[in-house]
């Protein structure tokens, strides 16, 4: 598996990571508690952010890796 592949799973997997923390928000009835997934939520809206810019520079400093 190459490191794009990897980088581009990995992504993929703290999307659904976001998305489940966006549900178990919608779901609670405590308000601290959707603050902390919240918080939870913009940490990894960042994360995924900075992979993603990774992979684009990863992509254009390595053009084999483009659409992986």
């Amino acid at each position: 598996m190459t490191v794009a592949s990897q980088l581009k799973q990995t992504i993929a997997t703290l999307k659904g990571v976001e998305s489940t923390l966006k549900v178990y928000r919608l779901q609670s009835q405590d308000e601290d508690t959707k603050s902390a997934y919240q918080e939870a939520i913009d940490t990894a809206n960042e994360v995924i952010n900075d992979l993603e810019n990774r992979s684009k520079t990863l992509e254009f400093e390595e053009p084999q890796y483009k659409g992986y």
